[in-house]
């Protein structure tokens, strides 16, 4: 989910999330997510697959920046606020949601 842009983490101030008409997927039972700073969008679309994803056995969402186009971006240091707001916002708000008890935040 990285995206090479000014980054500011949601907050309900920001309004309300947005949701997609749910479309049940029924095949999908794993799911990871990398560079996750918590950015609105991201917000809406881990919970638009936790919410649509019927037998969804777990859900990893690691603000770490995993794969990146060859020397084209140097991702922050581990510790930097990027990684800080991304676990907060998926603790927040996305944990928040998961009532099967499937989403790990690392």
């Amino acid at each position: 989910m990285w995206i090479d842009a000014p980054h500011k983490p949601y907050s309900e101030e920001d309004g309300d999330l947005r949701s997609l008409p749910l479309h049940h997927h029924n095949n999908l039972k794993q799911v990871q997510i990398t560079g996750f700073f918590g950015q609105k969008d991201q917000v809406e679309l881990a919970l638009h697959i936790l919410c649509s994803s019927t037998v969804l056995k777990n859900m990893v969402i690691n603000p770490e920046i995993a794969i990146v186009p060859h020397d084209a971006y140097r991702p922050p240091k581990r510790g930097a606020h990027n990684f800080v707001d991304g676990r907060d916002a998926a603790m927040e708000f996305v944990c928040k949601a998961d009532h099967r008890n499937v989403v790990e935040v690392v």
